[in-house]
Order: C-alpha cells, then sequence, then structure tokens
C-alpha cells in the first residue's frame, strides 16, 4: 500500500517560510512606517517538493530617491511559473527604473508603469530559458513615489488598506474596545476606539468581472467553469460581478478562458505576464493602475497574493493585522490563518505571500484631512469601499 503523506507538522510549515528576519521601520518622504514580508510554499501532499511559484521584492530608496519605494508581491502559475514570477521580480526595478527617469508628472508616470510591464512581458516571452507558453506570473505592486501611491496590478494578487475615520472622531472608548475584532465582519475598531474602513486599491483581474469578461470574449475566448466544460452544468454565464475580496468565492469553481479550439489555457484571471498563449485570448499584461494621495489617516497596506484572500475577506484580513502592534507578528499570524483555512477546507495549500505596511506617521506638520487630496482638498468618497465584507459560511472539509 502507498504510504499516506505526512501530516503538515509546525516544523514542515517553517521550512517552507520565508520572511523578514525582524521589522524594518524606514521613512519615504515624509512617511515613516514599519514592515515586514512572508512567504509560504504551498503544501501539496501528491508533490511534497513542489516550489514556491510566489515572490516579493522589496526596493527602499527607488531611483536613489529617499522619497520613492516599491513593494512588489508576483505570483506564478503553470510549470514554469516559479521562474515566470523570479525573472519578473528580478528584472522590475531595473525596467521601472528606466521607463519612470525623468517622468514627474502623473499622467508621465502612468504611461511609464505602463510600459514597464509591458516590456517585463515582451522580455518573458523571449527569454531562452523559460517556457511561457501555458506560464505566468501575476504581479501587484505598490510604488510610493513623494506622496503619493501608484498601485500596479496584473492579474490576481491584491493590494488593500485601512485607514481612520475623519475627524471629528468619538471620545476613547475603554481600552478593551481597541482589540474588537468581531468574527462576523463588523467593522474593526481603530487603536483609539474608532472604526478604520477597509477598501481594496487594485480590483482581482478575473472572469468573475463582467466588463473583463466580455473584454476577453472579444479576443475569442470561451468563458466556462470546469464543471461547465466537464458537462456537469449547462452553459450560463449567471456569476454576476461578484466582487472578491468583499466575499467568498463559495463554489471554488470559477469562471476561466478558454480556447475555442480545445481545453486550454484555463486561466481563472484576464491579465498577467507570461502566458503567451492565454494572451491570444485577451490575456494581456497591460496594468490597471490607481493613484492615492497619502492620508494622515492610512494606518495598513497590504499587498499579498491570492493565496491569503481565498478564504479571507480583506476586512476579515485587516482585523488580524490589528490584533498586533508588529508587523512581523502580524505577517505570520494571518499567514498562519490562511494557511490553516486552506486545510479546513481542502487538502492541499497554496502558496502565500505577503508583505505589511503599518503607517506610522504621515506627513510630518500637516492638519487631519490634509495629504488626502491636494492641500486643503478634500478626498472624495468611493461608496464601494465602506461596503461590508461578510465572509459568507462555508462547509469546511470532513
Amino acid at each position: 500500500p502507498v504510504a499516506p503523506p505526512p501530516k503538515a507538522t509546525d516544523k514542515i510549515i517553517l521550512d517552507r517560510i520565508e520572511r523578514s528576519p525582524a521589522t524594518v521601520s524606514t521613512s519615504i518622504g515624509s512617511t515613516s512606517l514599519r514592515y515586514a514580508y512572508l512567504s509560504q510554499r504551498g503544501y501539496y501532499p501528491d508533490a511534497l517538493d513542489k516550489p514556491n511559484q510566489d515572490c516579493f521584492l522589496v526596493c527602499r530608496n527607488f531611483m536613489r530617491d529617499p522619497a520613492r519605494a516599491v513593494f512588489a508581491v508576483f505570483d506564478g502559475h503553470g510549470r514554469e511559473g516559479d521562474l515566470c514570477a523570479q525573472f519578473c521580480r528580478d528584472m522590475l526595478v531595473e525596467k521601472m527604473g528606466h521607463h519612470l527617469k525623468g517622468r514627474e508628472t502623473e499622467k508621465e508616470i502612468r504611461a511609464g508603469l505602463t510600459r514597464t510591464f509591458l516590456e517585463l512581458n515582451d522580455l518573458l516571452h523571449s527569454c531562452p530559458g523559460i517556457d511561457d507558453t501555458l506560464s505566468g506570473t501575476t504581479a501587484i505592486a505598490v510604488v510610493f513615489i513623494k506622496n503619493k501611491m501608484f498601485v500596479c496590478n496584473v492579474g490576481d494578487s491584491r493590494a488593500i488598506l485601512a485607514q481612520r475615520p475623519r475627524a471629528p472622531e468619538p471620545a476613547p472608548a475603554p481600552p478593551d474596545a481597541t482589540a474588537v475584532t468581531a468574527p462576523n465582519g463588523a467593522a474593526v475598531t481603530g487603536r483609539n476606539g474608532a472604526e478604520l474602513r477597509v477598501f481594496p486599491l487594485s480590483e482581482d483581474q478575473t472572469p468573475y468581472r463582467r466588463d473583463e469578461r466580455e473584454r476577453v470574449k472579444r479576443c475569442g475566448a470561451r468563458v466556462l467553469s470546469m464543471d461547465q466544460m466537464a458537462g456537469f452544468e449547462p452553459l450560463h454565464e449567471k456569476w454576476g460581478d461578484v466582487r472578491l475580496g468583499e466575499a467568498i468565492d463559495e463554489a471554488g469553481d470559477p469562471p476561466r478562458v478558454w480556447s475555442k479550439y480545445g481545453e486550454y489555457p484555463g486561466t481563472a484571471f484576464t491579465r498577467s505576464l507570461g502566458d503567451s498563449i492565454a494572451e491570444e485570448l485577451g490575456v494581456y499584461a497591460v496594468p490597471e493602475i490607481t493613484v492615492r494621495k497619502i492620508s494622515p489617516r492610512d494606518q495598513y497596506v497590504m499587498v499579498a497574493s491570492d493565496g491569503v484572500y481565498e478564504f479571507l475577506t480583506n476586512k476579515q484580513c485587516i482585523q488580524t493585522l490589528h490584533e498586533h502592534s508588529d508587523p512581523l507578528a502580524a505577517t505570520q499570524a494571518l499567514a498562519r490563518k490562511a494557511f490553516d483555512l486552506w486545510l479546513s477546507y481542502e487538502i492541499r495549500s497554496d502558496d502565500i505571500t505577503l508583505i505589511c505596511l503599518f503607517m506610522d506617521h504621515v506627513g510630518a506638520g500637516k492638519k487631519e484631512g490634509e495629504g488626502a487630496g491636494e492641500e486643503g482638498e478634500e478626498e472624495e468618497e468611493d461608496p464601494a469601499w465602506s461596503l461590508k465584507t461578510v465572509r459568507p459560511l462555508r462547509s469546511p472539509r470532513g
């Protein structure tokens, strides 16, 4: 008889983790922050030596400018996904620096960032040591440039932010109020008793999004779930516009991108670096870029692969971070929570990678409300950012 695979003991888990030796304290321009990172190789009982296809990048003093920094996560997929992710990580800073040189306006910076990812994609296609026909990587990068964050997203990794509310805030609550983290998805309570607002800095690019679904269909793709491909479920597009991050994908069988001529490539995302076959079906490397002025109310920023978010909403992630005063302890706790949830629902765990930033001080000498827009300008609210993110119930395995 075949011996069962080893259980995921604490030693097996620890052996799969690469993390910060300690929390790092730094300043980016007028922003003082602390950060930590962690990447945990996935646990696959039938492939215990499967490499970690996630990787990450932290670059302070980007372009030799103390007011610039890059925090990025890459999530590879396919047979050579680890090589694709590592290649893009290793090339990102050089190419981004080249395309941002001499660019100062927001429009110019956006154009430079877009060209960066398009060049990475071209270089990956032409790399002689990597076959990216059915392999590639997602990329999510938060780029600090002076008093702004430029968030570049290709695929389904994600960046999120937690922010303190506007002044005036309520009177200080009793000490125990600072630890309130209701498991049913209630608002997160800040350190002074006020609620934190949690919202995404990026939006996952998947066929759940109607705009992305229609775009790849115009390029000749079929969009079907695995059960639909196998004939177990009738053809339909009744997925709606699921906002991943506000709810969990209960079915676990997402719509995917397929060729009309065969059962390939089957990607559950609509943008990526690499994936030359899927690119013919509209799965391209054009990043969605959002720009945000750094605010004195910003408290947490997290950049992570989908292994973190599979069974956790954005708000639940922030709840876990908020239980810890140290970013390294927070990354370890959140990674362990994500891993335990994976093994509760499935027999495996995806790779798990996250970078957590604790924003300690933003904009010396600024009044509350400044920094959110131009000086003295009120920041516009996006109603979607404050939606409830209650995680649906899902029956665990066994």
